[in-house]
């Protein structure tokens, strides 16, 4: 990761920023409940109640459980990023006190070729968005370790979910690009005690190491990933943000006993199982694809030159595609909600860079060839559109598909306009000269930036097209 400070929270409909985690955002607002002292667990209506130790009802979808996972191939990456080392395959954990991510020894990187795309980004744009690799190593072949609490809800489905889901075609499109294989869970680890009422990330990582250290949970070794689950009577706090109020879920790295890194994912109960599958899902692939984001980042944010892309959900693969309005669905071939995520593969081809894909990609790309300064963002300098304070400018907006596609709509969202998220800027303006075109067609927009601008603005152009919207995000500099 670039210096950005996007210590970055990742969901599927609001987001917060957060320092030291990456999180998925959560949309429910209702605060857990823990149980009395003297009482058992509460749980939702029609779920069973935990009481020790697993529970004996079977998954309400059994799907069969991956076995003999095929490994990771290598990485797709731009060709800008092909001098990276040919780093990531060796999967196995940072040593403590290295800075640069450890060494690595096979997966050579493909060499995309920006301008090899079929069909490709206008000329106007001249490059998609992508995530360079940073050097520190991938799970190439991931385990997860799930650990429950006595009281955690849905054990059995969840268990189920694990189990499956790193052989699905969801997973292979979702991880192939980054180095990480099909994935395999371990057999779950129940730990012999509730869920506590109230828990902050700095206590869950010694708390991780304890039971490590107890011998209750496996020591570290390559590829694995401890993920646990909270029932929805624990309150996980990220400073002063609220588990199921702030953010649905997030991955980070702690230390085992010995000082070993060690890479973990905290999903807590909202009460709603298909957000609670597609959370996972997305703290999964983030998890694998960068497990070291502070100390050995691997893909941890896009290009600086794309940074406009990262300032909604955040950094990460999975994150980039979280503003999507159809980022959780359920595939048709598998029966969990999951969220879609970033591809280099797709979006260098000229598609739509969130896989799966879900029919044509059409877009708006705004011409962005600025340099500009992100420092007011925690940022280096990218690229945008220079727009002085108290001046206006027209830049060309080129429209595109990968397919054969009618007119359809283009609107430009800034500031706290849609995506249920305040935008950073200035009080920037923008106007398109028409809202409605075609693939080929060149819009222009106008840009005024106030006489007191000075933070960076970011922009949304939103290309809406039979029921789905489809945005290509910019920043403008003063």
């Amino acid at each position: 990761m670039t210096q950005l400070s996007l210590r970055l929270a990742v969901a599927s409909l609001a987001f917060a920023l957060f320092a030291g985690v990456f999180a998925v955002g959560c949309s429910s607002d209702a605060e857990a409940t823990p149980a009395p002292s003297d009482a058992g667990p509460t749980v939702e209506a029609g779920k069973p109640k935990v009481d020790a130790g697993p529970v004996e009802a079977g998954p309400l979808h059994p799907t069969p459980r991956c076995a003999n996972p095929k490994p990771a191939t290598g990485f797709y990456l731009a060709a800008t990023d092909a001098g990276a080392p040919d780093a990531a395959l060796d999967s196995g954990v940072p040593d403590a006190a290295a800075e640069d991510g450890g060494d690595a020894d096979t997966g050579a990187p493909t060499d995309a070729g920006i301008d090899s795309a079929p069909h490709g980004l206008a000329p106007a744009t001249g490059r998609p968005p992508h995530m360079p690799y940073q050097g520190g190593p991938v799970l190439a072949a991931p385990r997860w370790v799930p650990i429950f609490f006595r009281d955690t809800e849905d054990q059995p489905d969840i268990e189920d979910f694990l189990g499956s889901i790193g052989c699905t075609d969801y997973w292979r499109a979702i991880a192939s690009d980054f180095g990480v294989g099909e994935g395999i869970s371990s057999p779950s680890v129940v730990v012999p005690e509730d869920g506590p009422a109230r828990i902050e990330d700095e206590q869950i990582k010694k708390w991780l190491s304890k039971q490590i250290q107890a011998g209750l949970v496996e020591p570290p070794s390559k590829d694995i990933l401890y993920v646990l689950f909270y029932p929805s009577t624990t309150n996980i706090y990220l400073g002063s943000d609220r588990s199921c109020r702030s953010f649905g879920g997030y991955h980070s790295e702690g230390l085992a006993p010995d000082g070993t890194p060690i890479p973990y994912a905290v999903i807590p109960n909202c009460r709603r199982f298909e957000d609670l599958t597609s959370t996972t899902s997305h703290e999964l692939i983030e998890a694998t694809s960068d497990p070291y984001p502070f100390s050995a980042p691997a893909f941890s944010a896009p290009s600086k030159d794309d940074l406009a892309w990262a300032y909604l959900g955040g950094g990460e693969n999975s994150a980039l595609c979280s503003q999507r309005f159809d980022a959780q669905y359920t595939p048709a071939d598998y029966p969990y909600a999951v969220q879609r995520s970033f591809s280099n593969k797709s979006s260098l081809e000229g598609h739509d860079p969130c896989v799966p894909t879900d029919g044509p990609y059409f877009y708006a790309a705004p011409w962005l060839e600025d340099t500009i300064d992100l420092s007011q963002l925690g940022a280096e300098n990218g690229k945008g559109v220079l727009v002085p304070p108290g001046t206006s400018r027209i830049i060309d907006v080129t429209l595109g598909a990968d397919q054969p596609i009618g007119v359809f709509r283009i609107e430009v969202l800034s500031g706290d306009q849609g995506f249920g998220q305040q935008l950073p800027g200035s009080g920037t303006t923008f106007s398109l000269d028409q809202a409605t075109g075609k693939p080929g067609d060149h819009l222009k927009l106008t840009i005024t930036a106030p006489p007191s601008a000075s933070e960076p603005d970011v922009f949304a152009l939103v290309a809406r097209y039979q029921g789905k919207s489809r945005p290509y995000f910019g920043i403008v500099g003063h």
